[in-house]
């Protein structure tokens, strides 16, 4: 509904597929654990729980809560970021709400 109330912003909303509500919780609980963290851009090692942005945060609880690597890539040493393009692309994403291609608004 907040989707469908804001369209001047540009919102993906997507959720795992086949994951249960037990296991939706457990992610949520995981990313709970790293409230407070820093926000860093360029804190690419994966298991570094001392920081993190936006989509490593994702990844990380889904890794922790159910053991899936969202984009396929179990490496936790990254040269680059697990970007949100990764994420909302995952074969593993369904998507509830799409204001169209990501990257293209």
């Amino acid at each position: 509904d907040w989707a469908t109330q804001h369209k001047e912003y540009n919102v993906w909303h997507g959720r795992l597929r086949d994951v249960d509500k037990t296991g939706r919780g457990r992610i949520a609980e995981e990313a709970k654990v790293f409230l407070g963290k820093d926000y860093w851009f360029w804190s690419f090692n994966l298991s570094d729980e001392s920081a993190f942005y936006c989509s490593k945060l994702v990844w990380v609880s889904v890794w922790k809560a159910i053991d899936l690597a969202m984009d396929e890539d179990k490496t936790f040493v990254r040269r680059f970021w697990v970007t949100p393009n990764q994420l909302v692309n995952s074969k593993f994403v369904e998507m509830l709400h799409s204001p169209g291609l990501y990257g293209e608004q």
